[in-house]
């Protein structure tokens, strides 16, 4: 019977790791999940884990804060920095076109809200990995 070993790509997670550390000190309660399912995984044991639950919502609730409270200051090399780490961990992006507006303060968080799906893609390998 043979086994796959899994690659994981730790070089960027630890920044990952480090907001569901303050996030939990700080007794943040961000779960971002229907109540169903997260009474299914309460409940008995599932491949998603109310950590597994914890980890993508807080990580996805963080970035939707930073985008919409920090997105004059994003630049295009801010994105580009997503679009690369997204592409290290084999994630699409429906929308990469994004370029900074310097009249719209908002294209940030609209680029992040169009690509909302691969976020939460993202931020589900990401909890894995962890």
């Amino acid at each position: 019977m043979g086994s796959e070993l899994k690659s994981y790509r730790f070089g960027s997670v630890y920044r990952f790791v480090n907001i569901i550390s303050e996030s939990v000190s700080d007794n943040f309660d961000f779960w971002n999940f229907s109540g169903e399912l997260f009474v299914q995984s309460a409940l008995k044991f599932n491949k998603i884990s109310l950590l597994h639950i914890y980890v993508s919502s807080t990580l996805y609730c963080y970035y939707m804060r930073y985008f919409r409270k920090n997105g004059d200051c994003i630049e295009d090399d801010d994105v580009e920095i997503w679009i690369d780490l997204l592409k290290e961990y084999g994630i699409k992006l429906k929308r990469t076109g994004y370029n900074v507006d310097k009249y719209d303060a908002d294209a940030a968080l609209k680029w992040f809200e169009k690509n909302e799906n691969t976020f939460l893609k993202f931020f589900d390998v990401i909890s894995e990995e962890m």
